[in-house]
């Protein structure tokens, strides 16, 4: 009995890093069912395009430009979710503009999105893990980078890893996670926002910072701070029409966020972009 306990003992402290590790190797270079989302979005981001506008976002903007409607849209549909976070739609973006010329940039995420400072749930399964690795790490700035190393991590408390906490499905910060009536630009948002209205200004790009609409429900939300922030940074050029915010009645949801399937084209055409393309669909077969 004794030797059989040793036996297990060993097998957990020298088996389970070794399969921890191989873990991550794996989430972090190939294909999963919890980053194919994002791994997706990069591998069409690094590739030669047939659309010189693009649209990034949350996954409310992922269900109002998606795979479904690309064909016949004037926009190149890279839309994620929220927990990819500006710095996601950074990279994103900044991997477009290598193989493509763009003219024009929506960055379609609502409110509570803007909140994330790396801190949200599935942000280390998403960005961090698929993106915090070569050649993307160049977009990495000094205060991510920081961010990414205060992250904490639950599970186990030694692992033979530089960030262990990648491989944690679900895995999320010590942080509560805010209301979505609780909204302010995140410090992350700020600095990849500012980053990128000082990239697209030098290549002549139009770029454009839109919510969707939200919950009726949410119209006492105080989004004066927001304004102010967006004030404050120079960034309410790239946001004239950020505010007001746009509201429809909570029957329209199927959560705090989300529409209803039958609702999808009125919010679509509610956010007053020209998105459809004329002459019929681009046939485009590449991922």
């Amino acid at each position: 009995m004794k030797r059989l306990l040793i036996k297990i003992l060993l097998f957990v402290v020298l088996g389970f890093p070794v399969y921890f590790c191989a873990h991550r190797y794996i989430y972090t270079h190939y294909r999963t069912p919890m980053n194919e989302l994002i791994r997706r979005s990069l591998k069409r981001a690094d590739s030669k395009r047939p659309y010189d506008r693009v649209i990034v976002g949350d996954s409310v903007s992922r269900q109002l430009f998606n795979d479904k409607n690309q064909a016949k849209s004037k926009y190149e549909h890279l839309t994620t979710n929220a927990a990819t976070t500006m710095l996601g739609q950074y990279v994103l973006l900044m991997e477009y503009l290598k193989h493509n010329t763009v003219s024009e940039i929506i960055v379609l995420m609502n409110p509570y999105s803007m909140t994330d400072d790396l801190n949200r749930k599935f942000t280390a399964n998403y960005v961090v893990g698929t993106m915090y690795r070569h050649p993307y790490k160049q977009y990495v700035t000094q205060r991510a980078e920081r961010q990414i190393r205060h992250c904490r991590w639950w599970f186990v408390p030694v692992l033979f890893s530089e960030f262990p906490e990648l491989c944690l499905i679900d895995y999320q910060q010590v942080n509560p996670k805010p209301y979505v009536y609780e909204v302010f630009f995140s410090p992350l948002s700020i600095e990849y926002l500012k980053l990128l209205r000082d990239e697209c200004a030098k290549r002549n790009i139009l770029l454009r910072l839109i919510s969707p609409p939200i919950p009726a429900e949410f119209k006492d939300m105080d989004t004066a701070f927001m304004a102010q922030q967006l004030v404050e940074h120079g960034l309410m050029v790239i946001a004239p029409d950020y505010f007001p915010l746009k509201f429809k009645p909570d029957a329209m949801f199927a959560d705090e966020l989300h529409p209803k399937g039958p609702y999808i084209d009125e919010f679509r055409n509610s956010l007053g972009v020209e998105w459809r393309r004329e002459g019929g669909e681009i046939v485009d077969r590449r991922p």
